[in-house]
């Protein structure tokens, strides 16, 4: 079974609807304007990458999983404080490359385990990680190798 990223459907949801009003659920692809062809195309990945990524993407993926917002801070080396300075930018490549990595683990999960389920996943130790959590590995490029790896070890059922 292949991956396929075209039904991605991690969803943002935002919690500032008042009584009355419905939340609005938006996809995280959709949200960041991330198509699924551009994980699956290295070298439309690579151009989005040299292009830079907009700072929306960063608020957008902290809207659907607030934890990220430590790792997040060390993946990208700045401090807490000016994490929300990226918003209204563009990130360039240096900053670019581990974000749109971590949507697409984040898109690959989801899609493996349904959205909550995603959540779960990505917020639980691990054995197959010596017990770390997924989502704490996404500060490093080897520890977002780790978290592909198991995905594709779930994904196609190899657990030697």
């Amino acid at each position: 079974m292949a991956a396929s990223y075209q039904t991605t459907t991690i969803q943002a949801t935002t919690n500032q609807a008042t009584p009355g009003q419905a939340k609005t659920n938006q996809t995280v692809s959709d949200a960041c304007a991330v198509s699924a062809a551009v994980f699956e195309n290295k070298r439309s990945y690579l151009q989005l990458v040299r292009d830079g990524v907009s700072g929306d993407k960063v608020k957008t993926l902290l809207q659907w999983l607030p934890e990220l917002k430590p790792v997040l801070v060390i993946a990208l080396s700045i401090s807490a404080a000016n994490i929300s300075r990226l918003y209204k930018g563009t990130l360039p490549s240096h900053q670019a490359e581990p974000v749109l990595d971590i949507l697409q683990l984040i898109c690959r999960s989801e899609q493996l385990f349904g959205t909550e389920m995603a959540r779960q996943w990505l917020n639980s130790p691990m054995p197959a990680l010596s017990g770390d959590k997924p989502i704490a590995l996404f500060d490093s490029f080897v520890g977002r190798k780790m978290v592909a790896d198991v995905l594709q070890a779930i994904e196609f059922g190899d657990f030697s």
